[in-house]
């Protein structure tokens, strides 16, 4: 943890708005002029690290007044908002990154663990309970791609659709 000076009310302690009364303590810090951070942080995005949410008297909803959020992951540019940490037309918070303006990073692995990783799925998987002498017949999964809901969906609403009644015959 990390002491770094409030963001909100600048290091003053005091309601930098002065909503209640001009004695008022901040709601981020409490009076103290700083707060404490977990390490390693970035610079809020959303607020550009003033701690305040854009054109309002409130603190900022994703650093919560700080002007800084923890963030731990190896970082990249958001590639939604383009680091500006809010939604392209709306005074919201990006929901790609959630308002940090950066997202973690895709890490590179080496040729030696992609070649692995594509041999395991290719690989055909056999249920567990068919182990060598089982009584139980074989199953394997398909290695088929299986239907998308959506495709699924679409069969049932056409298998449906076929379907005709068939008039009921009176014996009479």
């Amino acid at each position: 943890m990390k002491e770094i000076k409030c963001a909100f009310c600048k290091g003053k302690g005091i309601d930098p708005f002065e909503l209640l009364s001009p004695l008022s303590k901040c709601a981020v810090c409490g009076g103290k002029g700083k707060v404490n951070v977990e390490e390693p942080y970035v610079r809020c995005a959303f607020c550009q690290g003033t701690g305040i949410h854009a054109h309002t008297r409130l603190n900022c909803t994703v650093c919560m007044g700080k002007g800084v959020v923890t963030f731990k992951e190896r970082a990249t540019t958001c590639p939604e908002c383009k680091g500006t940490g809010q939604e392209h037309s709306t005074n919201l918070p990006c929901l790609r990154c959630r308002g940090i303006g950066v997202v973690k990073a895709e890490g590179k692995t080496s040729r030696e663990q992609a070649g692995k990783k594509v041999a395991r799925e290719n690989a055909p998987q056999v249920a567990e309970a068919n182990t060598p002498g089982s009584t139980e017949t074989e199953l394997r999964m398909s290695d088929e791609p299986k239907a998308t809901p959506a495709e699924l969906a679409t069969e049932e609403v056409s298998a449906s659709s076929h379907e005709t009644e068939k008039p009921v015959e009176s014996s009479q």
